[in-house]
């Protein structure tokens, strides 16, 4: 990870935020869709229960004696057969051998065997009804039908519930293509807004590491410069409030001192030079004067010195050795 470019990094923590995003969405949109089919198949119990509350009550006035059984299961599917809820659902009786007791919207149905009656899909419906019944009581199963005056087969919940003294399986369904367009729009909604997040998140992250990588770039050009000895560059930043300023201002301090060391240099060479030229003349005069004196020895004047001072001390020293 050290070894990655800073935009990289910026890029990965990005990503990791759009994955973060990405399974929140997710699971917004499980949530949503499990909380509206909770809702409709709880309404779906909740109604069902009442229909085997009527069917209670019949059996309890069978069982007092007030009504023959034929009677009060007449009158009870006709009951049941003139509820409906949601404008036009209903609810709709089986027995135990997938006989259709009542069915108000297709009469055709009833005293009928619908034990082989599939949906769209091949479905055994009714099959499967009593097959729940018999396993557990009640339960819900989803299935395809047409709607009333359609042939167009439209997805459909359905719950029912086991009257057990009679063998009656008591159910109902709502068409949920309205349900499942809920869940489209809401899905739609989710990404669409997960979708703008992310979009700026990019856009965010492009720009940011921009206004980092960039003038970190210039900045470690501009030390390399300065690194291999070249003064004269300019130091952009340094007036910047962040941490990328206070680099660009340690450069400059850097620089300032490389051109103070590279000045200092100068003058060392320009004093060295000069040294030289000053003992060089010193020497020539030494040379002149020592040539006098040596001159007039030779003749038996032994009166003349050396009487020039010099600044070099190794000069004056053999100057009063000659004269000694």
């Amino acid at each position: 990870m050290l070894k990655l470019k800073i935009s990289y990094r910026i890029y990965a923590l990005v990503a990791l935020a759009m994955l973060a995003l990405g399974a929140s969405t997710f699971f917004s949109i499980v949530s949503v869709t499990t909380t509206r089919s909770d809702q409709r198949a709880l309404e779906l119990r909740s109604i069902v229960d009442s229909s085997i509350s009527l069917v209670s009550a019949a059996a309890a006035r069978v069982e007092a004696g007030e009504v023959s059984e034929a009677d009060a299961k007449a009158a009870v599917l006709k009951s049941i057969s003139e509820l409906r809820y949601r404008g036009s659902e209903y609810m709709f009786v089986l027995n135990q051998d997938a006989v259709m007791l009542m069915h108000p919207i297709k009469p055709e149905m009833n005293n009928t065997d619908q034990s082989a009656s599939k949906d769209a899909n091949g479905k055994p419906i009714f099959a499967e009804m009593v097959a729940i019944s018999k396993a557990s009581g009640s339960g819900q199963m989803a299935y395809v039908w047409p709607k009333a005056g359609s042939e167009t087969p439209v997805d459909k919940l359905s719950y029912i519930e086991t009257f057990a003294p009679w063998g009656w399986i008591i159910g109902t369904g709502v068409y949920i293509d309205d349900l499942n367009a809920e869940n489209l729009q809401s899905t739609i909604s989710q990404l669409s807004i997960a979708g703008i997040i992310a979009a700026a998140l990019i856009v965010v992250a492009f720009f940011v590491s921009r206004t980092i990588t960039k003038p970190i770039n210039k900045l470690t050009a501009t030390m390399s410069t300065v690194a291999a000895g070249d003064f004269s560059v300019a130091i952009d930043g340094s007036k910047r409030g962040d941490e990328i300023g206070a680099m660009a201002r340690a450069v400059e301090v850097f620089r300032e001192n490389g051109m103070r060391i590279a000045s200092m240099t100068e003058e060392e060479k320009a004093a060295e030079v000069r040294r030289q030229r000053d003992r060089s003349d010193m020497m020539r005069s030494l040379q002149e004067a020592f040539g006098d004196v040596v001159g007039a020895a030779l003749k038996g004047d032994f009166s003349r010195r050396i009487d020039k001072q010099f600044a070099d001390a190794e000069l004056n020293s053999l100057a009063t050795n000659i004269n000694d």
